[in-house]
């Protein structure tokens, strides 16, 4: 069979390859062609919601500039009108399947409850996926990691105790925990 087909057998090679670049440089428009303000498809992340009916949702509208391609909640009454502004992401209600199934998500945004963000932003991260969260979740992220790598340098898990912030089962390996604080603002 020929590489040069007629019009009544549909494209040619030729013109398929002119038309399939005419939709691709769409799709990579630099953004000075766009104008001032505009942002390039290529250019906008793809980004996933955690917990989009209170909170989640306010940060979403935050993101509005970018592709909100999935959006997880527990809730699916009380998370409606998220998913309503919404209509082409895709709706889930367990956050590690959707971790797991799908593969175009480029970030995170996670507004559960207070318990739950460390977990999920681990679930998260794991899958390659940036995170992001509510301010108090940052101490608790900040905790992991340390407790991760003092793990890693003492080479066997460890036992946090979180009250009195040392390892109980390695004391040794407490010489790599420094809970040193500036002190507090004065008027």
């Amino acid at each position: 069979m020929s590489s040069a087909r007629s019009l009544e057998e549909g494209l040619n090679r030729r013109q398929f390859l002119a038309a399939a670049a005419a939709v691709s440089a769409f799709a990579l428009v630099p953004r000075h062609v766009l104008g001032a303000g505009e942002t390039p498809p290529s250019e906008k992340l793809n980004i996933a919601g955690i917990g989009v009916g209170g909170m989640g949702a306010n940060n979403l509208e935050n993101l509005n500039s970018q592709n909100i391609v999935a959006l997880c909640d527990v809730d699916h009454e009380y998370a409606a009108k998220t998913f309503k502004q919404y209509p082409k992401a895709r709706i889930w209600t367990d956050y590690r399947e959707m971790l797991e199934k799908q593969r175009d998500i480029d970030a995170v945004v996670i507004a559960t409850p207070d318990h739950t963000h460390t977990v999920i932003a681990l679930a998260a991260m794991q899958a390659g996926k940036p995170a992001g969260s509510n301010f108090e979740c940052a101490g608790l992220l900040t905790e992991i990691c340390l407790l991760g790598n003092v793990a890693k340098r003492v080479g066997d898990p460890i036992h946090w105790d979180g009250v009195n912030m040392k390892i109980t089962n390695q004391p040794e390996a407490n010489r790599y925990v420094r809970t040193e604080y500036r002190k507090g603002w004065t008027l």
